[in-house]
């Protein structure tokens, strides 16, 4: 599949996801060449397209604001000015994803939600590449000769797993509804004595995890061994801001 298949099934996910919902004010951080913001504006939606440079912007819409922000850093947007914000294939490219969790808090409205995504590294291809060659998918490129050769902006910095992605959501002060994905490879099925292994060895840990003083996996590996995270290209998590205490 192509990158911008890849793209097209990713968008497609998050616009199913979002097409139900009341119309509101959305970010979309990272928009890049801007076609998610585009089909979210032509469905209803009030879009801002945020990302680093303009100069990725490839389409015009009356219902889109383009604004200029570096998610390394701060935003300029006041606290609570939107009621959605979509951040895809972002997070592994910034420097602090804490801050960067935080900061999306800070400026999304009290029970606004947020759909976030990443490559999923824990899928079977990905597992297998890193057996081999110890690194994971999209992330097998050295970073110094990466930034060094021009394409520093793309540079793939944090490979997430389920288990970063929802401590980020946590000290964020961000509740996660649901995990899932765009697309499931089923190709990689042919890998089955890997899916196998990974499925005795799991339950292995997570009975041990059950024993008395252990932190108990079940939660943790429910997802883990899902069809999404065991195939899906991407991980996807749907989340929302909760009223501050006594609000």
């Amino acid at each position: 599949m192509s990158p911008r298949s890849k793209k097209r099934t990713l968008y497609g996910a998050v616009v199913g996801r979002l097409s139900p919902l009341p119309r509101g004010k959305l970010l979309d951080a990272g928009a890049g060449s801007g076609f998610l913001s585009k089909e979210l504006a032509e469905i209803g939606f009030e879009v801002t397209a945020a990302d680093i440079d303009r100069s990725f912007l490839r389409v015009e819409h009356p219902g889109i604001r383009f604004v200029e922000a570096n998610f390394n850093g701060g935003t300029p947007f006041p606290e609570g000015a939107f009621d959605y914000i979509v951040c895809l294939e972002m997070i592994e490219h910034v420097e602090n994803p804490f801050a960067l969790l935080r900061e999306f808090r800070r400026i999304l409205r009290a029970g606004g939600t947020i759909i976030m995504s990443t490559p999923n590294i824990l899928n079977i291809g990905s597992r297998l590449r890193f057996l081999l060659e110890g690194n994971y998918e999209y992330f097998k490129y050295p970073l110094p000769e990466w930034e060094r050769d021009g394409t520093g902006s793309n540079l793939h910095v944090n490979p997430i797993r389920i288990h970063e992605m929802e401590y980020y959501f946590l000290k964020a002060g961000l509740a996660i509804d649901d995990v899932f994905t765009s697309r499931r490879k089923y190709g990689l099925r042919l890998l089955f004595p890997l899916e196998l292994a990974i499925r005795i060895q799991s339950a292995v840990k997570v009975a041990r995890s059950r024993r008395p003083r252990e932190i108990d996996l079940t939660r943790l590996y429910r997802h883990i061994l899902s069809d999404d995270l065991l195939y899906g290209e991407h991980l996807l998590v749907q989340a929302r801001k909760e009223n501050d205490p006594g609000t």
